[in-house]
């Protein structure tokens, strides 16, 4: 689970509202249980990502084909596969491939 965890974020935050708690004489509860809620929430996001890619890999090694998205960005738009095992697409950890074309199986969604 914690390869989806989103690590500029938890930097961040840790930067913003932990390492401060250490160094303040009078702590705001305010801010620490916005931190805390915070973290938790970079936590759910990651558990969701984690069960997504885990729903997907089920769905393709039943054999249902999924729509997936690679790519994307500032720049560019994103591509979108459509991946079956009856396209020639095989399962590697938590990533479709084929050939030399890697997509994370939590950017897919059933069509």
């Amino acid at each position: 689970m914690f390869e989806y965890m989103n690590n500029g974020a938890l930097f961040v935050l840790s930067v913003v509202f932990i390492i401060p708690l250490f160094f303040e004489k009078t702590r705001d509860p305010f801010v620490t249980t916005l931190g805390v809620i915070c973290i938790a929430l970079l936590f759910m996001d990651a558990h969701d990502s984690y069960s997504t890619a885990q729903e997907n890999k089920t769905y393709f090694k039943r054999g249902t084909a999924l729509k997936c998205l690679s790519g994307g960005g500032l720049y560019s738009e994103a591509n979108r596969y459509r991946v079956s095992k009856k396209n020639g697409w095989s399962l590697e950890g938590d990533y479709f491939t084929k050939d030399s074309l890697m997509i994370r199986a939590n950017k897919c969604e059933r069509l």
